[in-house]
């Protein structure tokens, strides 16, 4: 039987370093997420990343039995760490988090921005500079103004 997942159980930690920021959520003894991201100038944090792992073995007791794997998708894993990263952001030094809107990340989920907008995200369009893979970009400011 497979363990009954709970988004309430997931545990965050930042993995020590200046650059990259690195966070993962962990499930139990499973990593479940990591967000990346780097430091610009004056307290701008830039999601590198945020990624959900899709599934995860849960157990192989021999070579000769089948895996057991459980789907990580659409259980707030990802609005979870999101939300941690923005809890965790000011202690660090940060007024601003921003990110890309990449076509990669678009194309399979087409929903991302008004995700991001309904955690308070501003969403901005691509800027004739961006390459052509970016499509828009995330906004927050943090703190007070």
């Amino acid at each position: 039987m497979l363990p009954q997942f709970e988004v309430a159980e997931i545990t965050f930690e930042q993995v020590p370093g200046d650059l990259p920021l690195f966070f993962v959520a962990r499930w139990r003894e499973w990593r479940v997420g990591v967000v990346v991201g780097d430091w610009k100038a004056d307290g701008v944090l830039v999601i590198e990343d945020l990624r959900v792992e899709e599934d995860i073995l849960l157990r192989r007791k021999s070579l000769f039995q089948c895996e057991k794997r459980m789907s990580l998708l659409r259980r707030g894993i990802g609005r979870s760490l999101l939300r941690e990263v923005i809890r965790q952001a000011p202690r660090l030094g940060a007024t601003e988090l921003v990110g890309k809107l990449a076509e990669r990340d678009l194309q399979p989920r087409p929903f991302l921005p008004d995700w991001y907008a309904s955690e308070g995200f501003k969403i901005l369009p691509a800027k004739k500079v961006d390459p052509p893979y970016v499509k828009g970009w995330i906004r927050m400011r943090l703190g007070p103004g």
